[in-house]
């Protein structure tokens, strides 16, 4: 083993330790790593020390505050030798880690693995380009060790945090909960699903019994539940339910058929929503092609200041053609209302801006006149 021949140089410690690699224990913890470092230089000679650390950086990213450190010290002429525990502490990137080899070569640096008995001192060492190419399979092989954890785990019903990709269908018999950031290509089916983080479903979401998104669950396709309940936000193709609840926010490019909807939030629903009840407050924008229905009742908002009633403000329903046995409306703007049984405002003050002109000669049929009425309940 040849001393360090330039005198006063840096011999550069170098550590790194990802996330991933905490689960390997106290093994390749930064303080073990130094102690490993420390002990070769003192055995060989190696003077003027100095550590260059990244922690809980992972090996696939290369702008690091301790490598681009260490990189400005030997391009300044000031590192004699490179020591590292092992290859992987460097990087995990074949190609990456070739340019710093070759970063390093140029500046004349001597660059030493302590565990691998690489030293570039005693020449070309072929089974160092196996490892770095075995360092880079490592990374691809954890992240699809993980990806199969997380669809073995959604399937039996358990927890997901973290971050995943699932490529293909998730068939679960019992709960799905994901709390992380889930995304599955394919469809999902289950009997219940939980949502509290980011979940994307790429296919279409089956579930036999509830839906509750308090996170933001996206599904590109059909969403079918026996009640759907989102307190968060919520995409959807289109909804086929049992109960609709919608105190968050919802929109759907297609549209809804349901046993009953009630919605408190704000929805957007470009297509028919269909439901035997329909309850919708006017109190934060709701924007529906058409509402379809037994009863269908639109209110006011539970606080309305009359300054914004005379100033136009005040948030209104935004429906295409409403038809249905039992329509009831206030705050909503309509083209088209029919129904056996049509009620405008029922309050002491209502507002109904811009829509509805009852006409009971006309079948029932009311149609967009532009008039902004208000109806006093104590005159009637």
């Amino acid at each position: 083993m040849k001393k360090q021949p330039d005198k006063g140089k840096i011999t550069a410690l170098y550590e790194r330790l990802s996330h991933d690699d905490e689960r390997a224990g106290e093994s390749v913890s930064i303080e073990n790593q130094k102690r490993i470092l420390e002990d070769y230089a003192q055995k060989n000679g190696f003077t003027n020390i100095r550590h260059f650390t990244d922690d809980g950086v992972r090996g696939t990213t290369f702008k690091r505050p301790g490598l681009d450190a260490m990189l400005e010290e030997i391009r300044a002429g000031n590192v004699a030798t490179v020591i590292i525990k092992d290859q992987s502490r460097i990087g995990r990137d074949v190609v990456e880690v070739g340019l710093l080899k070759r970063t390093f070569d140029e500046y004349h640096v001597r660059f030493i693995a302590a565990n691998d008995n690489l030293d570039t001192a005693n020449g070309f060492d072929i089974m160092s380009i196996f490892r770095d190419v075995i360092n880079e399979w490592y990374v691809a092989d954890t992240s699809r060790k993980i990806k199969t954890v997380f669809k073995s785990r959604m399937e039996k019903g358990l927890r997901c945090s973290g971050s995943a990709r699932v490529q293909g269908d998730v068939d679960c018999a019992g709960e799905i909960r994901c709390s992380g950031s889930s995304r599955v290509t394919g469809d999902i089916a289950c009997q219940e699903l939980g949502c509290s983080g980011s979940t994307r479903c790429e296919g279409n979401l089956r579930a036999n019994g509830r839906v509750h998104s308090s996170g933001a669950l996206k599904v590109d396709g059909s969403l079918e539940g026996g009640e759907v309940d989102v307190s968060g936000g919520l995409e959807a193709g289109e909804i086929h339910c049992g109960r609709l609840h919608c105190s968050g926010g919802a929109r759907v490019s297609g549209g809804v058929e349901a046993e009953s909807v009630h919605l408190t939030g704000s929805a957007v629903i470009q297509g028919l929503l269909n439901a035997e009840t329909v309850e919708i407050s006017a109190s934060r924008g709701i924007r529906i092609g058409s509402i379809g229905g037994s009863s269908i009742r639109i209110y006011k908002p539970t606080q309305v200041s009359l300054l914004g009633l005379f100033h136009g403000s005040v948030s209104c329903a935004q429906v295409g053609d409403i038809e249905g046995d039992d329509v009831d409306l206030e705050y909503t703007q309509a083209d088209v209302v029919r129904g056996r049984r049509v009620r405008i405002g029922d309050n002491l003050i209502s507002l109904y801006i811009g829509v509805l002109l009852s006409d009971q000669r006309n079948n029932g049929t009311c149609r967009n006149h532009n008039f902004f009425m208000v109806f006093d309940a104590s005159h009637r």
